[in-house]
């Protein structure tokens, strides 16, 4: 009878994962014993959980690879969650302040994308690239693993949906202000709008960086995105190149060119 090659048991197992397998804790401790056997890293971490795409052979960084996108999906999906219940909140506590008539929430929604696609560009630029400071830190991680095992997990806005409930509460301030002021009850569809986008934004980035289904209308953002992790001219912007293309209008080349030092 013929043996079984432990580096077989592996790329068998790496094969079903590939395909969207599902390994169960039993399966995962008997390979683990055969990754021992045969020279390679233990899948210790590893639970039952799916992981999609992983490349063949299963070495030690298609694991690691492995085990960081599905924690970064986790992330993600928390995140995500966090945005929907925290828009969600500040929405019905402006509605019950000033119930906002039709014309105005409409009114809300486009200032609501105004003001989350200049937050986004002042936040990139001038918090997360100037170069110090923790934040800045923690962005420039994630310029220089893109191509590591360990990519996803510094894809995300927050490793913690906390950090995203204190960016809406943050933002909330000035909007609940005005709201105070001028009693018109547009403030409801700015606070919708500004959640619509922060989902839109880690969703697109996501899949920007780690793959995975875009509609076509999209693919262009991406690539502005891409053109921003490529060289240095700037595209703060994610996905939607609003205030990329202001900025771009109201410079002079010398503007240009402090841009460029900036993202370094």
């Amino acid at each position: 009878m013929k043996a079984h090659r432990p580096d077989n048991h592996l790329r068998s197992a790496g094969l079903f994962l590939a395909f969207g397998g599902d390994l169960g804790l039993s399966q995962i401790h008997k390979l683990n014993s055969t990754a021992w056997r045969a020279g390679h890293a233990p899948l210790a971490g590893l639970r039952r959980t799916r992981y999609r795409g992983i490349a063949m052979p299963l070495d030690r960084d298609s694991v690691i690879r492995a085990q960081n996108r599905a924690q970064g999906l986790r992330i993600k999906r928390n995140n995500l969650i966090a945005a929907l219940l925290s828009g969600a909140v500040l929405v019905l506590i402006s509605v019950l302040f000033v119930a906002p008539s039709l014309a105005g929430f409409l009114c809300g929604v486009l200032a609501g994308l105004v003001y989350a696609n200049g937050f986004e560009y002042c936040l990139h630029r001038f918090l997360l690239h100037c170069g110090r400071g923790i934040f800045a830190q923690q962005h420039m991680v994630h310029h220089a693993t893109l191509k590591s095992p360990e990519a996803a997990r510094y894809v995300n806005f927050s490793s913690n949906p906390w950090g995203v409930v204190a960016l809406f509460c943050a933002n909330a301030i000035p909007f609940f202000a005005l709201e105070w002021i001028f009693r018109d009850g547009w403030v409801a569809g700015a606070f919708a709008s500004f959640a619509l986008y922060y989902m839109a934004f880690e969703e697109i980035h996501w899949r920007s960086h780690m793959g995975g289904r875009l509609p076509a209308a999209l693919a262009p953002a991406a690539r502005h995105h891409l053109r921003h992790h490529a060289d240095d001219s700037g595209y703060f912007n994610v996905f939607l190149p609003l205030f990329d293309w202001i900025v771009s209008q109201l410079s002079s080349g010398s503007t240009q060119s402090r841009v460029r030092r900036e993202i370094r």
